[in-house]
């Protein structure tokens, strides 16, 4: 039953880098270094072993984009 209240409520929303409409305070790259930071520090906190499969096996899938 959870598992069905997540999908019924996962919103994706796209968008481009460079969307000023975004309410975060970095766009584009300056963003994509902020999340591979906080990445990196979290995995090192965790004290665990970095993932190691290649990027063609990472474990997500993608889903066809649905309108609101």
């Amino acid at each position: 039953m959870r598992a069905e209240r997540r999908r019924q409520n996962a919103k994706v929303r796209w968008t481009s880098l460079d969307d000023q409409t975004d309410p975060w305070p970095v766009r584009g790259t300056e963003g994509l270094s902020l999340v591979t930071q906080i990445t990196r520090d979290v995995w090192n906190l965790a004290k665990k072993p970095w993932p190691n499969y290649k990027r063609a096996d990472l474990p997500i899938r993608f889903l066809p984009h649905l309108e609101d």
